[in-house]
């Protein structure tokens, strides 16, 4: 009995190891974010109460970074750091684990279909400022790629502009940056 429900547990922590793993990262990129909203003087806007789990499978974006200059409308996705994803178009996107590498027999991309994300869900009022939509992927897997051809930050992928963890914290920090050396060029000149 007892090297039954040993067994049980071992099976459980392995199974479910990934599902932590997923959650830790996203908890941590939600601290993260939070840290450099504020210390920015940015305004995070969730759309939904669990924002920082969103997914492929959710149409919606998941939060809204508004920014002197501009808002932007954030969809967060993510996959397993095992897998290369390919997004074909606007509702399809394709997935391959690295097992192929393995595997002897010729490397399969399982395509799946996903909804149009709704970038001006919940939106907030933004009167004319610039709303940029943004394709947040992380946790981040080996490879990503629009149309079979390499991407990265700053990318345009079809709905929207890809960024992930390190890109899209560089670009809050830059623009920050950005918008006070404009502000100090304006003040000399």
């Amino acid at each position: 009995m007892q090297v039954a429900l040993v067994i049980l547990a071992a099976v459980l922590v392995i199974l479910l190891f990934p599902i932590a793993v997923f959650a830790c990262k996203r908890i941590s990129l939600c601290v993260r974010l939070k840290s450099v909203c504020g210390r920015k003087g940015y305004a995070l806007i969730p759309t939904h109460f669990f924002w920082f789990f969103g997914n492929f499978n959710g149409g919606r974006c998941d939060c809204y970074v508004r920014t002197p200059d501009g808002v932007y409308s954030v969809k967060l996705c993510g996959a397993s750091s095992k897998t290369f994803i390919d997004f074909a178009d606007d509702v399809r996107y394709g997935r391959r684990s690295i097992r192929f590498h393995i595997s002897p027999e010729l490397p399969v991309m399982r395509e799946k279909g996903k909804k149009k994300f709704d970038f001006q869900y919940r939106c907030p009022e933004t009167h004319g400022v610039k709303i940029t939509p943004v394709i947040f992927m992380y946790p981040m897997p080996l490879k990503v790629t629009y149309r079979k051809n390499g991407i990265g930050n700053g990318d345009f992928i079809g709905e929207g502009y890809f960024y992930d963890r390190t890109g899209f914290m560089n670009l809050l920090v830059d623009e920050s940056t950005d918008c006070r050396e404009r502000t100090e060029q304006a003040k000399i000149i």
